[in-house]
């Protein structure tokens, strides 16, 4: 079966996500780009191949499953996704002080 993958690995500068051919981050905790690698994954569209998080381990070389769609939810997601709102609210917050 074919899944849509996000796989978390190790860069030069942290850590980044890796998914359709193009990377974001760089995170600056391996659990952080987890984090956002499952969070992005829960809210892929895709019904017909589901989502999973890889993390790629360099001192085995292999690619490790850390979540599948349908996995109940690591307990710091939704912090995360709480800390996520804010920095952007943040963000919002400086440009209209710019002006």
């Amino acid at each position: 079966m074919f899944r849509t993958q996000f796989v978390v690995v190790e860069c030069e500068n942290g850590w980044k996500i890796s998914h359709d051919g193009r990377n974001y981050g760089p995170y600056l905790s391996r659990q952080s780009a987890i984090l956002a690698a499952i969070d992005a994954a829960d809210r892929s569209q895709s019904q017909i191949f589901p989502a999973r998080v890889l993390v790629e381990s360099r001192v085995l070389g292999k690619m490790q499953v850390e979540w599948t769609h349908g996995d109940p939810h690591p307990a710091e997601l939704e912090a995360f996704r709480q800390s996520v709102v804010q920095a952007r609210g943040d963000l919002d917050d400086r440009k209209s002080s710019i002006g």
